[in-house]
């Protein structure tokens, strides 16, 4: 029980972050998307897009559905975060996200890339407990409900893996090694 309740609180705080991220995103949305400066046809040239498929590739001149998708992902992260119909909300935000980190591969970095890694990793979390519904009384939880650990710990291979791999990137580079990575940061 104590396990789904922090899955609860892991999907709250999941839904906080990718609100903040959008929110922060819809001050510079024009300049990124609309007004020209990495159209779609130059950006869908990167080899890293080669494979992609995003919904951007039926209208990309057209600034309603740009901006439809992005308040989408909005409406999304908001009813996750409320815990309203959170299954549903989790594969409308997977599709929407990489709808646009497959528009552009410039605009986005790793953390665009975790957020859907975590997308995919909440489809297997008990995501039921920690809802408005709980809060407002109207729908109440049997206090030994359970879920399969394997979830919970499918996520921790997955957060020791980028740590992992982390320690190993900083140990390629010269900085890292000969002990003068802090008086490069800028």
């Amino acid at each position: 029980p104590k396990a789904c309740i922090l899955a609860g609180w892991a999907r709250v705080v999941f839904a906080l972050l990718i609100l903040a991220d959008k929110l922060l995103l819809t001050v510079d949305f024009e300049w990124f998307f609309l007004s020209g400066r990495i159209p779609y046809e130059v950006s869908s040239q990167h080899p890293r897009l080669a494979s992609c498929y995003t919904i951007f590739q039926l209208a990309p001149e057209s600034p309603f559905l740009y901006y439809a998708v992005h308040y989408s992902i909005i409406g999304c992260a908001f009813l996750l975060l409320l815990g309203i119909a959170p299954r549903t909300q989790i594969v409308l935000l997977h599709f929407l996200l990489r709808s646009f980190v497959c528009h552009n591969a410039l605009v986005w970095d790793g953390e665009d890339d975790m957020f859907i890694v975590w997308n995919f990793l909440f489809l297997f979390l008990p995501l039921h407990r920690v809802t408005i519904f709980e809060l407002l009384g109207i729908h109440k939880f049997d206090t030994t409900d359970s879920w399969p650990m394997w979830p919970f710990r499918l996520w921790q291979l997955e957060v020791c893996f980028v740590y992992m791999g982390a320690g190993l990137g900083k140990l390629a580079g010269p900085r890292w090694r000969d002990g003068t990575a802090l008086y490069h940061v800028r």
